[in-house]
């Protein structure tokens, strides 16, 4: 079936600027970022149909952050 307007899809959006891809041929991004990149340069990312990242930007990234680091906080004090 492919992409067709108005179904449901997923996608990833890479930054072409981001240091991790820089020199990198973008026919082998994806290799790049499966084996070797420690960071991930999305730059959009599409759930559903619907955009959740634009622009590197998650409405709720800061609530996601703290919470995050509450998270590794209690696991690196555990006992």
């Amino acid at each position: 079936m492919g992409l067709v307007a108005g179904a449901r899809a997923s996608a990833l959006v890479a930054d072409p600027q981001d240091p991790a891809l820089l020199g990198i041929p973008g026919d082998r991004w994806l290799d790049a970022q499966v084996f070797s990149s420690p960071v991930r340069p999305w730059r959009d990312v599409m759930v559903a149909g619907r955009w959740v990242i634009e622009d590197h930007h998650h409405p709720r990234q800061d609530v996601i952050a703290r919470r995050f680091e509450a998270a590794m906080a209690g696991l690196w004090q555990a006992d």
